[in-house]
């Protein structure tokens, strides 16, 4: 998997974006041996990518906590890509730097020598830091620059030994994003607790999948020749990791995996709520496919556990402001995405993407998903976006009554197949007529499998449409985008 996230770079969810991005890949790669075996050019090379750490560290951008935050995984021939948009674009000072950065950032793999003097130029700006003492307001360390498993296992508790120092002497620190660095559990930890000088003054933590796969905060019980199972490393692991997270007093927007946060009974939730009160404005929840709760006995132990109803209920009494960003990944099926929110949840966001799923033929049963969000959050949901691949139900019945049935919501945005042209005409009259207070809506409309569409025809209907309601939406202030997906 590899990950890309300066914005001038960023790579639609386009077919033949991948053929383009795949071929620059391995034009990149020979341009970057040719370069690295000029012995002159490795002095060049060096301060590059100096610049490139520098850059970083010093002048990160963080996104707004307003703005949706998404990740997408495409599945290819040999692995999965995950497509982030929330982070900026970097800010690099030549075109050189900038070039290994995006080389570095997209490859999933690199030539050893190349790793290895990334890893070196990395721990050298670490020390810099740590001698002169510098310190910054807002911190991001991404996995293009810190691929922990790239270190060997000196060299790399060496590395996190400087980082937890460098993130110790930072006393104003408002910003923290370690997002996607894969660390083990007691490096994670270790970090976040490294933070305690800049307790008072912390107010965004971004820590999606800052563990590795399969690894979490809450150690899995492990599992005795007997049977029976231990669960001291659990209580131990939440413990600590509350007291990692629960320290910032003036908190207010938290990203995690949902899987950092539950626990059957909520209770994790719960004293974060207590803790931060009133301040705390946005939990944004990652929930990728691996990590899907299971329904189980409070008493009973397993790997991700479903937080309750009542738990979300006192969540919103300790922390009245707290809204929810949810980003559900290659999750198509109602009965499993549904385990992760419950009707007392505030949810602000809702991104659901199903994945490029080809062979399977099984109902989704996305007209529930529909249904139960107008049910539950007409109050609270402001923003959906719903990447449907192919999706196997009709869902042109549900479209048209969905703006009227969530009447806060302000943003829509839709890929999947609409069949008949009323649907489009019912949205734009809802808008226009102002029954809705949607003002920025953007369809992505894929052709339908095994149904014969005259596209051309199709497209002029789209556009004509839209040109009778364009003037009113200019004086409306609303955008209202209709394009082809390419696949």
């Amino acid at each position: 998997m590899f990950l890309v996230r300066a914005r001038d770079f960023h790579v639609c969810a386009k077919f033949n974006t991948y053929i383009f991005f795949n071929y620059s890949l391995k034009m990149t790669a020979r341009t970057l041996c040719l370069f690295e075996n000029s012995k002159e050019n490795n002095k060049t090379f060096n301060s590059m990518i100096d610049c490139t750490v520098h850059d970083l560290i010093e002048l990160p951008r963080t996104w707004s906590t307003n703005l949706p935050r998404r990740h997408w995984q495409i599945r290819t021939n040999h692995a999965k890509i995950l497509f982030p948009e929330s982070m900026p674009n970097m800010v690099l000072s030549t075109r050189e730097a900038r070039f290994y950065w995006y080389l570095y950032s997209s490859m999933s793999k690199h030539q050893l020598s190349y790793q290895r003097t990334l890893n070196s130029v990395f721990l050298k700006a670490l020390n810099k830091i740590l001698r002169k003492r510098i310190l910054f307001s807002e911190i991001t360390i991404s996995r293009e620059l810190l691929r922990a498993d790239a270190f060997d296992e000196s060299s790399r508790r060496f590395m996190i030994n400087q980082l937890e120092r460098c993130l110790r002497q930072q006393t104003n620190l408002k910003s923290l994003c370690l997002e996607d660095l894969r660390l083990k559990r007691i490096e994670g930890v270790r970090l976040l607790l490294s933070l305690v000088n800049s307790s008072k003054t912390m107010r965004s933590l971004y820590c999606w999948k800052i563990f590795e796969t399969n690894v979490g905060p809450l150690r899995i019980a492990s599992t005795h020749p007997s049977g029976s199972k231990t669960c001291r490393d659990i209580i131990g692991g939440k413990s600590n990791w509350f007291k990692a997270i629960s320290s910032f007093e003036k908190l207010t927007t938290l990203s995690l995996n949902y899987a950092y946060l539950a626990t059957p009974t909520g209770d994790l939730l719960i004293g974060l709520a207590k803790k931060l009160g009133s301040q705390w404005q946005w939990l944004q929840l990652l929930c990728p496919e691996d990590e899907i709760p299971v329904m189980a006995d409070p008493n009973e132990i397993v790997r991700v556990s479903a937080m309750p109803d009542v738990a979300w209920r006192e969540t919103r009494l300790w922390a009245p402001a707290l809204k929810v960003q949810y980003v559900f990944i290659d999750i198509p099926k109602y009965d499993m995405h549904k385990r992760f929110y419950t009707e007392a949840t505030p949810i602000h966001t809702f991104a659901l993407s199903t994945g490029t799923i080809i062979c399977s033929k099984q109902p989704w049963h996305l007209d529930c998903t529909i249904k139960t969000i107008c049910k539950w959050y007409p109050k609270t949901l402001v923003h959906l976006y719903l990447q449907l691949w192919h999706h196997r139900e009709r869902l042109d019945t549900q479209l048209k009554k969905l703006f009227p049935s969530l009447p806060r919501m302000e943003i829509f945005e839709f890929v999947g197949e609409i069949q008949t042209l009323r649907t489009l005409c019912a949205m734009c009259c809802q808008i226009r007529e102002k029954k809705c207070s949607v003002n920025r809506v953007s369809i992505q409309l894929q052709e339908a499998i095994g149904v014969k569409v005259d596209q051309e025809k199709w497209e002029k209907s789209i556009e004509c449409l839209l040109c009778c309601f364009r003037e009113d939406f200019v004086r409306m202030n609303v955008r209202f985008e209709v394009s082809r997906y390419p696949c």
